[in-house]
């Protein structure tokens, strides 16, 4: 009869099918050892044993495995736009200025993206980003300022302007 057990690093599950097997001289056996990595487990190669230890004569040998933990996927979302003030209000050849805020929602194992910013509004408005593009890692946001120049001539009236981000 050899006792069975299994080593490998802290956190994870490890369970062998049986914790000891019965084999005649000569002969072989095996069972299943079941590996839980823990959830939030960094990527990379980690090494485990499993050990067969003579009940009768204490002698002993070993296995090593090991075991690669992959990167998490990347799952891209659509980035969240916003502008604040969200609404201005002016004379016609006034101007303002509101904040463009982009967040990237994509997943923490995403590369960095560069967003390309745009501004649209009525013909004729002057429509201008302080940056053409932001740069955001996933989960972090950044800003740059529209500038919003009104028509001398624009009646009185409201009016809309949007701003979007693609990568």
């Amino acid at each position: 009869t050899f006792n069975l057990a299994a080593s490998g690093p802290a956190g994870w599950g490890r369970t062998l099918a049986q914790a000891s097997l019965a084999i005649a001289p000569g002969a072989q056996a095996s069972t299943t050892l079941n590996v839980t990595v823990p959830a939030d487990q960094a990527a990379g190669s980690f090494s485990l044993s499993t050990t067969a230890t003579s009940a009768a004569s204490a002698k002993s040998a070993s296995a090593a495995l090991s075991y690669t933990v992959e990167p998490p996927a990347c799952t891209t979302a659509a980035p969240t736009v916003t502008l604040s003030p969200a609404s201005l209000s002016g004379l016609a050849g006034s101007s303002g200025s509101s904040t463009l805020t982009v967040r990237n929602n994509s997943s923490a194992s995403c590369a960095t993206e560069t967003f390309n910013l745009a501004a649209s509004g009525p013909a004729g408005w002057g429509r201008t980003l302080a940056q053409a593009s932001l740069v955001i890692a996933p989960g972090a946001q950044a800003s740059t300022t529209l500038n919003v120049t009104v028509p001398v001539d624009q009646a009185a009236g409201t009016f809309n302007l949007s701003a979007a981000a693609t990568s």
